[in-house]
């Protein structure tokens, strides 16, 4: 009798066939099969042990295929967390350097209305009608 856990190949093929049940709950029905499969074989202990063997086994490539994935999604926010905060310390950068032109625009700013202030008020007075 062969182990509903011997393969990769009926796992699958047992997620895809269960009505309503997703990957995760058909991989746990076929290890409740599986243990229920070792109790019956009691009388037989080298079937017993191969069996747990092969459940044990399946356990842990699920582990290791579900482990990677999330491993990488990990890194890769880890890479945009390190790049939004590059671009803030180059934003506060940017914002320190506008400040700064700013000030200085508006010092130019006073200073032309200084210079231009008497030439100004010349021009103003000679305009006027009498």
């Amino acid at each position: 009798m062969e182990s509903p856990c011997t393969s990769a190949g009926s796992v699958a093929f047992r997620a895809a066939r269960a009505p309503g049940r997703g990957p995760a709950g058909a991989f746990a029905g076929d290890a409740f099969d599986a243990l229920l499969a070792v109790g019956r074989t009691a009388a037989q202990p080298e079937e017993a042990v191969r069996q747990l063997s092969t459940l044990v086994a399946a356990v842990g490539d699920l582990a290791s295929a579900s482990v990677q994935p999330l491993q990488e999604v990990i890194v890769h926010q880890r890479e945009v967390a390190d790049t939004m905060a590059g671009l803030a310390h180059a934003q506060a950068e940017l914002a320190q350097l506008i400040d700064t032109l700013a000030t200085k625009h508006a010092a130019f700013v006073e200073s032309l209305e200084a210079l231009s202030a008497p030439f100004f008020g010349l021009v103003v007075k000679d305009e006027q009608p009498d």
